[in-house]
């Protein structure tokens, strides 16, 4: 019968809906937790970034505070002017200088605090003055001789400038004392001092409080022996040495997990581990998912049996309706689609072609990029910069992260649709620095055959074919070229400390050295202090002190006053003729011993091209620099190449095609 069999034709229609949604339930839920699971490990992810960004902030606040002291203590009130010899034996002197650290240097943030001078081996804090001795059974009830930690005032760790870290845990413990120390000199003696911390839990908790940190055991770890420094939060009872090596923090499928974080400091001999233990909010809120997996589950089962139920009890005014078929030879469906001949549907996909081609420029000032789709017009961007060379790996791979992701992320795009990236950038000078970087933008996602990498100073040599120059002075400075026969030769762009001459950073410290001077009563040069005095307000030498120590590695710190140089030679400033006249100088010097180095029996090199912000923006710089070399090379052609690094960039990217 027809009726019997539209009857199984449609209890074959409900299997068929029916186990598909059962199967698209349980790959959607899977899918579902997976991400809920991931966002969790992001979230304490997260938290242990934000933790480790405090502990380098503490840090370096050290660095800043010891600095600051040493500054501090050649005033002519300060009682820390004598040095050691004043100090020691002399109890109203360390009276004056116990009160003098209460008064002026008073911190909450920590512990304790205070000053250790080898000389008379003696502690100075804002509360008491101790011999070495105290202070060690302090905080752990031990003689110096039986106190491990007791090395950490040893003159042996001692060397100017130098950070150093130990704790007070015993190897059984691990709810002790963070030890960390800055050496400097203070007094008019310069005599040795050690600038400490001592950092309890507590003062990490207090500083910042996580929503959701229950069940999670945080430990900063000697990144050598991976001893643990100093341990907060939930810190379980078992001992502490053994938990970084436990084979018991792995994860594991299903509800329960325990998981493993690390990450590293700034500081190369820290690093910060974090544990994330069956009690947390994680694998709490793993337990209630799969509890409402379950009811989920169930409550999806009893909805497709109501359905179920509904249609077959509608089955029977589809029982009067196919009854007619009884008679006809042909099925009931022969018959529907005898009445649909000769038309045909079709439905179409249509697919999104997302590919693009990205080009950057990542100078140590700023980074630029521009984006181009096919059939669209390119978009440029502009972020901080970073240079590999001189920040590291670590600092390198945050700056390029949030440079590209959050553009990426607003057009929509994915690294992995990238058809051509290329990237110039300044610090690319070894190939092992320009794998670093292609390594950095394939973490991203980015395929490693479509990245290519160049130093941002020898990208402009792939304009032309004959040997050529090429001189980039921006926040650093480097000169390249190309001899006759292909090869690549350069000079300078070794960082500020060995080269950068004529650079914005090179200028930027001439600047600070002749307003030193003009403070220091050495020189003359009144519109240059005022003009500097106004951008910076700082206004003595001991400020100017501090202000150079913390920024010496911190290029665009010292390159931002640059520009000052030009505007006070403009306004007839001697000193600031001076520094422009010696960086042309330099710049010139560099020019003049990479064309020596690229020239040979096949000819010399024809152009020079220029680049970066001191020559597209300081005019003095420029035009003392084209003299120059017409003076000394009249056949080389002097000029800024016919299109930027960044649209260079993207040409060849574009090329990858």
């Amino acid at each position: 019968m027809k009726k019997r069999k539209y009857l199984y034709r449609l209890s074959m229609v409900m299997l068929g809906l029916i186990i598909p949604a059962l199967l698209f339930f349980l790959i959607f839920w899977k899918s579902a937790f997976g991400q809920m699971e991931q966002t969790n490990e992001d979230f304490y992810e997260k938290a242990l970034v934000t933790y480790t960004s405090l502990l380098n902030k503490k840090i370096r606040d050290l660095e800043m505070f010891a600095a600051e002291i040493s500054a501090d203590s050649l005033e002519h009130d300060s009682a820390l002017l004598g040095g050691a010899d004043a100090l020691g034996g002399n109890t109203y002197q360390l009276y004056a200088a116990v009160n003098e650290l209460k008064k002026k240097y008073s911190r909450n943030d920590v512990s304790e605090w205070g000053i250790y001078l080898y000389d008379i081996d003696r502690l100075i804090t804002p509360e008491y003055t101790y011999t070495l001795d105290h202070f060690i059974y302090k905080y752990t009830d031990q003689s110096i001789e039986e106190a491990e930690c007791s090395g950490f005032f040893s003159e042996e760790n001692y060397s100017l400038l130098r950070i150093f870290f130990d704790t007070t845990n015993e190897e059984e413990e691990s709810n002790g004392y963070l030890l960390a120390g800055v050496c400097t000199r203070i007094g008019n003696s310069r005599d040795r001092a050690l600038v400490f911390y001592v950092l309890s839990p507590k003062d990490i908790n207090d500083s910042l409080a996580i929503v959701g940190g229950e069940g999670i055991a945080y430990y900063l770890l000697d990144a050598e022996s991976e001893s643990v420094l100093l341990a907060w939060g939930d810190v379980p009872e078992e001992k502490a040495g053994n938990i970084p090596d436990s084979d018991g923090w792995e994860r594991t499928p299903g509800g329960k997990q325990k998981v493993l974080y690390n990450i590293g400091s700034i500081y190369p001999q820290l690093s910060v581990t974090a544990h994330i233990s069956q009690d947390s909010m994680q694998n709490n809120l793993m337990d209630w998912a799969v509890y409402i997996r379950r009811l989920l589950l169930c409550t999806v089962v009893f909805l497709l049996l109501i359905c179920i139920l509904a249609l077959y009890i509608s089955y029977k005014p589809v029982y009067e309706l196919v009854s007619e078929f009884d008679d006809l030879e042909d099925g009931e469906f022969e018959q529907i689609r005898n009445m649909l001949e000769g038309k045909d549907l079709r439905i179409g996909e249509q697919e999104m072609d997302m590919k693009y081609y990205m080009g950057m420029d990542i100078g140590g000032t700023s980074a630029r990029l521009k984006i181009a789709c096919e059939g669209k017009e390119p978009l440029e961007y502009v972020t901080k910069g970073c240079t590999l060379s001189t920040s590291g790996y670590e600092r390198a791979r945050l700056s390029y992260d949030e440079a590209v992701l959050p553009v990426l992320g607003k057009q929509g795009l994915r690294a992995g649709d990238c058809a051509g990236l290329c990237i110039a950038a300044s610090g690319i000078d070894s190939p092992a620095q320009e794998e670093e970087c292609c390594r950095i933008f394939t973490e991203m996602g980015f395929p490693m055959e479509v990245i290519a990498v160049y130093n941002d100073c020898e990208i402009f040599l792939r304009l032309s074919r004959e040997p050529s120059l090429v001189l980039v002075a921006g926040t650093g400075s480097i000169a390249v070229g190309k001899t006759a026969d292909g090869r690549i030769v350069r000079c300078g762009g070794w960082g500020h400390i060995l080269s950068d001459e004529g650079s914005a950073m090179d200028m930027g410290k001439r600047v600070l050295r002749a307003v030193g001077d003009h403070m220091d009563g050495r020189k003359c040069c009144p519109i240059l202090h005022h003009l500097f005095e106004q951008q910076s307000k700082i206004t003595s030498l001991a400020q100017l002190d501090i202000y150079v120590t913390e920024s010496i590695m911190d290029k665009p710190r010292i390159a931002c006053f640059a520009p000052l140089a030009e505007q006070a030679a403009q306004k007839g400033e001697k000193a600031a003729q001076e520094i422009l006249e010696e960086c042309a100088d330099a710049l010139f010097a560099l020019v003049r011993d990479t064309f020596r180095k690229a020239s040979d029996v096949s000819g010399k090199p024809r152009n020079l091209h220029l680049w970066g912000s001191v020559l597209t923006q300081n005019k003095e710089i420029e035009m003392r620099l084209r003299k120059k070399c017409k003076e000394a090379f009249p056949e080389l052609k002097v000029d800024f190449p016919g299109v930027s690094a960044l649209d260079l960039a993207l040409m060849l990217a574009e090329r990858k095609r």
